[in-house]
């Protein structure tokens, strides 16, 4: 893991995590536009869209703030074994979002 991150500038997960975030944020509406114009046809489809829009955001943002927030505790570590043993510990402990459990 060192080589990889030794050359990755301290603020790209930061980077990452913002415009991940307004990404996402903006996509929702998309989805939910879908749902909406999806009720004209059957309730019961655009129900299970808005849901799935809100389920993807909730979880996705999740997924991607934990997965950048690792990836910054190590290269705050300065990419030692320790750092790297921190980062999988914290990751072990907040990845539900990644491997369900």
């Amino acid at each position: 893991m060192k080589k990889l991150f030794t050359t990755m500038p301290e603020s790209s997960p930061l980077h990452s995590i913002v415009l991940a975030t307004s990404a996402m944020f903006l996509q929702l509406f998309g989805y939910l536009a879908l749902g909406i114009w999806m009720q004209r046809y059957s309730a019961l489809w655009a129900n299970i869209m808005i849901f799935g829009a809100a389920m993807i955001y909730t979880f996705g943002l999740a997924h991607h703030i934990l997965g950048c927030a690792a990836e910054w505790i190590y290269m705050k570590s300065d990419h030692t074994e320790e750092g790297r043993k921190l980062t999988c510990d914290f990751f072990d402990k907040t990845s539900v979002t990644t491997n369900g459990g």
